[in-house]
């Protein structure tokens, strides 16, 4: 995203960065709408649909759950001597393996 930013000669990125964060809001905002309007023009596939959406359902529940229980560790356990993450002696590893662990563990 660096390169980006330089080969363009953009110093702040900010004007930059808060657009698109707000169309992908958009667009995960669109999502049922977009669902209802497969659904209604698919008809045959509204069983598969209902089970897509559930599994979808899930994996949003599953992914709050392990932000949940991990904002529990980093916030309110913080002050505890042996934690979850202690346990499983991830302290200096990235984020994206110690969110892996929380997925693991909810």
């Amino acid at each position: 995203m660096n390169l980006i930013f330089t080969v363009f000669y953009i110093s702040d990125p900010i004007w930059l960065v808060v657009p698109l964060r707000l169309i992908r809001i958009y667009s995960v905002i669109r999502i049922p709408s977009l669902l209802e309007k497969i659904e209604t023009n698919y008809r045959q596939w509204s069983s598969q649909l209902n089970a897509f959406k559930s599994v979808l359902f899930l994996f949003y529940l599953w992914h709050w759950s392990s932000c949940g229980w991990y904002y529990v560790n980093d916030t309110i356990e913080k002050d505890e001597s042996f934690t979850w993450i202690d346990y499983n002696g991830i302290n200096d590893s990235p984020l994206l393996e110690k969110y892996l662990y929380s997925v693991y563990f909810t």
